[in-house]
């Protein structure tokens, strides 16, 4: 099942989306293991039937792991492309308004 919650960084409002049940999520053109959206942005996911998987040798990614820090570390990077992007867009939209 897709979950969602609604989380907090630094003032700021995301929606955080994973599947509870092990599953990649969708937003119909890229597959994500979660994704992290700005609230007044977000995307609408669905489960896909692509299992998240790990090698045998590979334990389940802990907080201490490589994987998990690897993993936290694509999440923040998506999350904070996604925050340039917003702030471009005030920026411009700034710009735009001096011009008129």
């Amino acid at each position: 099942m897709i979950v969602s919650e609604n989380i907090t960084l630094r003032g700021i409002e995301y929606i955080k989306t994973y599947s509870d049940a092990g599953y990649y999520i969708s937003d119909g053109i890229t597959v994500y293991s979660e994704a992290i959206d700005l609230a007044t942005n977000a995307q609408v996911y669905t489960e896909t039937d692509l299992v998240i998987e790990h090698s045998e040798d590979e334990d389940v990614p802990t907080p201490q792991s490589n994987a998990y820090k690897i993993a936290q570390l694509e999440s923040q990077s998506q999350l904070l492309a996604e925050c340039i992007l917003e702030l471009a867009d005030i920026i411009y939209a700034d710009d735009e308004e001096v011009e008129d």
